[in-house]
């Protein structure tokens, strides 16, 4: 849209249009010739810019403040003052102006020097304070003169109507006294005749009215006190005496009776009743449960007189007994309260699993302590057992006997290293033993720390195994959590089951 579109349709000038794009308020799109002469293209977006400015400019907003707003919205509350500031001068100035220039003759004729002259004349240029005087003392008279009017004729009415109305209202059968409602009508006399001064001649005097208001504001007080007494007071007759609320020991009883003729009630009140007591006994407290002191509660309503407190549980006094033990059961210490029975479990010790076997006649080896069987026993380095120590054993669990095909079990147990094989073979003793066909687990016991070079593996000469005897071992227990074992390690190559963690 070129620029001469956009006078037309904002009504500015060329040169104001210009002139607002340089000071930056606006900032249309636009092409530059050779000669540097720019040509604007407007939006519909920069009229409605233009028009917004445009208006501000009537308002006397001045160029810098116009870009402030723009700039800053949150200053336009400090701009707008000092705007309304600006205006409310110009005003008085104007003001001013109009007043001398009301002074001058129309008919007439000066010369410069001689308007100049009047025009510049102090007392000219003063605004008239006799115009503005009395506009703001009519308006003062006319606030009192509504404030006494209401005063003198409409207060005493209402004030009596309202009294008498919410007097009437509590008699069910008012008695109404005739001398003071004869003051009451004379008393509404001056301000109903007051309301209609416009009417009579008469009334219309000044004096008149000056004497009807004074009468009017003195009936005031007679027609607030007549009103209280107009209706005199009931002289009651009283119904019987009804029970409202039964007296008890928690609540106060309540007797009411009521006027025949109007609407008084009077309530007596009954002091409540003693309370019926009986004594809760103490209960002493024990490590179980909790005791209660002393205390005293009604038998009516249940309340208590004397509340019992509550006595804290008292410690538990526990018995000491210290279990030991052996090759195949825990030892721990057992601990129970002697008052509440409640019991705990510790010092847990693991079983030793160092058995004591013994001969068990033909079939093999019996422990005398936990009367464990098993078929064969020794140390785990294959030397013999008795002259020389081994801390870590093996054995393996059944009874020596040809016919009897049970699934056998290796636990090696004891403390320390698995040590390495010695004799003559070089061989753990369970790779040369007669059971080890038999075998479907194996259980390194929590005490051994590591397995021995060869312990479990497959790479065996001796025919009778295939080279694996451990091939019919289903499960492979390490209770050691630390024992930790690589499954390419040759040491159990012979161990094709899983291998898992127990206690």
């Amino acid at each position: 849209m070129k620029i001469k579109t956009v006078c037309e349709k904002t009504g500015l000038t060329d040169r104001t249009v210009r002139y607002y794009i340089e000071e930056g308020l606006i900032n249309p799109q636009f092409t530059e010739n050779y000669l540097g002469r720019k040509a604007f293209d407007f939006t519909d977006e920069n009229i409605s810019e233009l028009n917004d400015i445009a208006i501000l400019r009537s308002f006397d907003f001045s160029i810098e403040e116009i870009r402030g707003i723009l700039k800053d919205p949150t200053s336009s509350p400090a701009i707008i003052k000092d705007a309304k500031e600006r205006l409310a001068k110009n005003l008085l100035i104007n003001q001013k102006k109009v007043s001398a220039m009301s002074a001058l003759d129309e008919e007439l004729q000066y010369t410069v020097a001689d308007l100049a002259r009047e025009l510049s004349k102090p007392e000219e240029m003063a605004v008239s304070q006799e115009n503005v005087a009395p506009n703001l003392s009519k308006r003062i008279l006319a606030g009192l003169r509504g404030t006494a009017m209401f005063m003198a004729v409409w207060l005493p009415i209402l004030i009596s109507l309202t009294i008498g109305i919410v007097k009437i209202i509590s008699y069910k059968n008012p008695i109404f006294h005739p001398v003071l409602l004869g003051i009451i009508v004379f008393c509404f006399v001056p301000s109903v005749v007051s309301m209609f001064t416009s009417k009579i001649k008469l009334l219309q005097k000044q004096k008149v009215k000056k004497v009807l208001i004074g009468i009017c504001i003195l009936c005031i007080p007679i027609c607030t006190a007549s009103s209280v007494f107009a209706i005199t007071d009931c002289q009651h007759s009283w119904s019987e005496l009804a029970v409202e609320r039964e007296v008890s020991c928690s609540a106060e009883g309540r007797i009411i009776r009521k006027c025949n003729d109007c609407r008084a009630v009077e309530v007596v009140t009954v002091p409540k009743l003693p309370h019926k007591e009986v004594t809760d006994y103490a209960i002493e407290a024990s490590c179980a449960e909790e005791g209660l002191t002393e205390g005293k509660h009604c038998t009516v309503c249940n309340e208590a007189t004397i509340p019992q407190m509550v006595i804290e549980k008292k410690p538990h006094s526990y018995t000491r007994t210290v279990t030991k033990g052996d090759c195949s059961n825990r030892g721990y210490t057992y601990f129970e309260c002697v008052g509440c029975k409640e019991s705990y479990t510790s010092n847990i010790i693991p079983p030793t699993e160092q058995h004591s076997f013994v001969k068990n006649g033909d079939l093999g080896y019996k422990c005398t302590v936990c009367d464990l069987k098993v078929c064969e026993y020794g140390n785990a380095d294959g030397s013999y057992m008795g002259g020389v120590y081994c801390p870590v054993q093996y054995y393996i669990t059944g009874v020596i006997d040809p016919n009897n095909e049970v699934e056998r079990t290796l636990v090696i147990h004891g403390y320390g290293k698995m040590p390495e094989a010695t004799g003559e073979y070089k061989a753990h003793p369970w790779l040369r033993s007669v059971y080890t066909e038999e075998l479907r687990s194996i259980v390194i016991c929590e005490g051994v720390v590591s397995i021995s070079t060869g312990a479990f593996s497959e790479n065996l000469d001796d025919d009778i195994w295939n080279g694996n005897p451990f091939r019919s071992v289903k499960s492979f227990v390490i209770k050691n959590k630390n024992l930790k074992i690589d499954r390419s390690s040759p040491n159990i190559s012979g161990i094709k089951c899983e291998i898992t963690y127990s206690k």
